[in-house]
């Protein structure tokens, strides 16, 4: 059985962090205490996943292009927030995996796609997933409004300006 692996992180700025490293790492030690094969990984950097246009996605994309090839066997994901932050996106994918027959395992939930328990599951999760990403954007929104409100300057500093605040 050859399993592939999806890691992702949000923001441009995770990109230098530990938390693809971790993934990756995740994963490896999965496909290694339950025999299986570890292929590609499918690493998308910087990219959003609560838009329901896997398009903004091009290495997810790529990888359900290669799931209708027969690539592999298994898509291992180290979270289902790592998939995808859209309930829609989350359900149709994993179905179009199952069309294929390719499998769908999160490394932390333990989620089991091929049974309806395990499908009620990542539902409910894919549905946790969404509200945080709408729920994280609203509380950012709200800040940033009240920074406006108050008169603080929002965004970097301007070219040719230096800070008066710091050394």
């Amino acid at each position: 059985m050859i399993s592939i692996s999806y890691t992702r992180v949000s923001d441009r700025d995770q990109v230098d962090g530990y938390s693809l490293d971790a993934q990756d790492r995740a994963f490896r030690e999965f496909c290694e205490a339950q025999g299986r094969e570890p292929g590609k990984n499918y690493r998308e950097e910087g990219k959003s996943a609560k838009f329901d246009s896997i398009s903004k996605r091009p290495v997810f994309r790529q990888l359900m292009d290669d799931a209708a090839l027969g690539l592999f066997d298994e898509v291992v994901v180290h979270s289902l927030d790592r998939w995808s932050r859209n309930l829609k996106v989350t359900i149709e994918t994993i179905n179009y995996l199952a069309g294929h027959n390719i499998g769908f395992v999160s490394i932390t939930e333990h989620i089991d796609w091929s049974n309806p328990q395990g499908r009620l599951f990542a539902q409910m999760l894919g549905a946790f997933a969404e509200y945080f990403s709408g729920a994280l954007s609203a509380h950012v929104m709200k800040g940033k409004g009240e920074q406006a409100h108050q008169g603080i300057h929002l965004g970097g500093i301007p070219f040719g300006y230096d800070s008066c605040n710091g050394p």
